[in-house]
């Protein structure tokens, strides 16, 4: 980078954040808590591997930058299972409640999110996002996302919200147009909607969807996550052209 004057802001998104993971990195500080993590997370998945008796051992664990809570594969004589990067500050109980969900699909998720919400987790986040440099902006050919938000803040919101990241994601399929990141407090829409002939509304019902999310959060029922309940499809049609804008995103997605 330095012999090409690349700087990090250059980078696509998956590369800046393996440039930032390689930055923390090369702190002994973090270096030293990277090496305790992974032996501490090694002896949870496989004190729960040897419980259920239907993974391989050696656990092969591994952390890196990435929006999975895990992945698992059979590899070699034992198993890869690799972790969002931040995981290096769980706690033991914590790679425990991991180990369990991941290996035994039980009996929630919700320990575990609520320990990537936790302050050691988000502090590793913050470090890594500010070492990653600049993101990718909410600025788009036709649309602009920070507009789009000022607009459902005023309306629907009373301008209470605090704005969160905005950006232009690529990775969505059929009429999954949008996406709300509560770890990394985001907002990412589909750029397949930074169109010419996609309606500014279409943009800002998006938005508003992503953002009822984040003002509503997500229920638990017997382990079960439901984020699409009654009240909150009851709020999703408050927006004022609802019928309009699932118009256009039901042609997008029969198009795409």
């Amino acid at each position: 980078m330095e012999a090409q004057d690349v700087r990090a802001e250059h980078l696509k998104d998956d590369s800046r954040e393996l440039h930032a993971w390689l930055a923390l990195l090369s702190r002994r500080d973090a270096f030293d808590r990277y090496v305790s993590a992974v032996g501490r997370a090694k002896a949870a998945f496989e004190r729960e591997a040897r419980r259920l008796r239907r993974f391989r051992e050696p656990m092969m664990v591994r952390f890196l930058p990435g929006r999975t809570i895990y992945r698992l594969r059979a590899e070699g004589p034992g198993t890869r299972v690799v972790l969002p990067a931040p995981m290096i500050a769980f706690s033991d109980e914590q790679f425990a409640s991991l180990a369990d969900f991941a290996l035994h699909r039980g009996p929630s998720e919700a320990p575990v999110v609520e320990a990537m919400h936790g302050a050691g987790y988000q502090q590793i986040l913050a470090e890594l996002e500010a070492l990653g440099g600049p993101a990718q902006q909410g600025r788009g050919i036709h649309h602009d996302l920070g507009v789009s938000f000022n607009r459902v803040n005023a309306e629907y919101f009373r301008g209470g919200l605090q704005r969160p990241k905005l950006v232009w994601g690529e990775s969505f399929t059929m009429r999954k147009f949008g996406h709300y990141d509560s770890i990394r407090d985001t907002v990412v829409v589909s750029s397949s909607l930074d169109r010419l002939d996609v309606p500014p509304f279409t943009v800002d019902f998006v938005i508003y969807h992503e953002l009822l999310h984040r003002t509503m959060g997500v229920a638990y029922t017997n382990g079960r996550r439901a984020a699409h309940t009654p009240a909150f499809k009851r709020q999703e049609r408050a927006f004022k052209l609802f019928k309009q804008a699932e118009a256009v995103l039901t042609r997008l997605g029969k198009a795409r």
